[in-house]
């Protein structure tokens, strides 16, 4: 029941390379688990934790992951 419900809330926050170190962080940073941060098409040269987070990276749908 908990997951149905923490599911029905989650969020999409997209992000893209902003030319900071942190920009994916941040994302991560401003989610909750069951959100999906979606990546867009550049490259992110940061080290990332997931904070303990259960979250889905995906890319957009004109970039790889």
């Amino acid at each position: 029941m908990w997951l149905l419900i923490s599911v029905a809330f989650a969020k999409d926050i997209s992000v893209s390379p902003s030319g900071t170190n942190d920009a994916l962080q941040n994302a991560i940073r401003d989610s909750v688990s069951g959100d999906r941060i979606i990546l867009g098409q550049g490259q992110f040269k940061e080290c990332i934790s997931n904070q303990g987070k259960d979250l889905i990276l995906e890319g957009s749908t004109s970039s790889k992951v």
